[in-house]
């Protein structure tokens, strides 16, 4: 992204539920959990960093959203 970064726009939709599925670092690996709830604190307490294990379905995963 040239012109912001994803945690600012985080920040700017808070407090809405904010929901990281599979965080990646900018060299595209995977993120630990703890690097991304440090990166995205400007979201607040609204912030869920979800993993998605290899092979779930979308309803699987978000299932509890979508309820």
């Amino acid at each position: 992204l040239k012109d912001f970064d994803l945690p600012d726009l985080a920040a700017l939709i808070a407090p809405r539920p904010l929901w990281l599925v599979a965080p990646r670092t900018p060299t595209g690996g995977p993120a630990p959990r703890d690097h991304a709830v440090a990166q995205y604190r400007g979201a607040g307490g609204a912030l869920r960093v979800v993993d998605r294990p290899e092979g779930w379905p979308f309803e699987r995963l978000y299932a509890d959203w979508l309820r």
